[in-house]
């Protein structure tokens, strides 16, 4: 019998509606574990500027990974960075990029397009802030990232082009692939289970003594190895076969229902 200590989540399509929002009710109940003295942070592929709004509203205080596992910040601070040279995935880079495909690399905490799609088009007009450039040859030779996407936003018989190249690489890197949908790319040894060990390291708790809830490829490691591991109700398949909890509700709902059986519970077993 172990008490949960904090409580971990990831945000697209888990802590977050379809609309990407946090309800008044994810509120209330955040605000229980905070009472409780639980810790309670998101582990995301976002990078930290894509979180600030979501911090701020439910007030965390707490350390946050976000990049699956590259980066873990508190505030402005960075306490955790895994970067890597990018320029091993210059021809994957550009192959993808002249197949259409949305390319974003990250550094700095600024996400730079390779090139303008209709998908960076679309996000730059909302008013989301996607720099095009197109790297020359001596900054293909130097850069460094913590982050590479690639979307294929709804093309996916391009992005089927690829998928070999990207296997290819797993030797070299992490890599998160969403079917024929896209994949994340992030320095080799690192994703969400790492960055949750060393998030956990930070607090002064061990794994077990995390719930980690996610919903995708890039979770399962996590789920597998956190205390309790649990998937949302429109998770992947693949996904909650590493849960031991799949939750009866999606997204947010999902979040709140696991919170309330496990951790706002004295104990649990699973």
């Amino acid at each position: 019998m172990k008490k949960i200590k904090a409580v971990i989540t990831d945000l697209d399509d888990t802590l977050l509606s379809t609309q990407k929002e946090i309800s008044i009710a994810c509120e209330e109940v955040v605000e229980k574990l905070k009472e409780q003295g639980i810790v309670f942070t998101f582990i995301t592929g976002r990078p930290q500027y894509a979180i600030k709004r979501y911090i701020e509203q439910l007030h965390i205080k707490y350390p946050v990974v976000s990049c699956n596992g590259a980066v873990i910040f508190k505030d402005q601070e960075v306490l955790v960075k895994h970067s890597f040279r990018v320029n091993k995935l210059r021809h994957l880079m550009e192959k993808a990029s002249d197949l259409g495909l949305t390319v974003l690399y990250y550094t700095n905490d600024i996400e730079y397009a390779l090139k303008q799609t209709n998908w960076v088009k679309v996000r730059v007009d909302a008013g989301r802030h996607y720099p095009v450039n197109t790297l020359s040859q001596e900054e293909w030779e130097v850069l460094i990232c913590e982050k590479v996407n690639i979307m294929a936003d709804g093309n996916t018989e391009a992005f089927s082009q690829i998928v070999d190249e990207i296997n290819s690489l797993k030797a070299d890197f992490s890599i998160a692939l969403y079917g024929l949908n896209g994949c994340e790319i992030v320095a080799k040894e690192v994703n969400k289970a790492v960055g949750m060990k060393e998030l956990a390291k930070i607090l002064g708790i061990t794994v077990d003594e995390i719930m980690a809830i996610g919903d995708n490829a890039n979770d399962n490691k996590m789920l597998e190895k956190a205390g309790i591991g649990v998937a949302v109700g429109n998770a992947k398949d693949e996904t909650k076969k590493y849960a031991d909890y799949i939750c009866n509700n999606h997204y947010t709902e999902g979040v709140i229902e696991a919170i309330e059986k496990f951790v706002l519970k004295k104990e649990y077993t699973v």
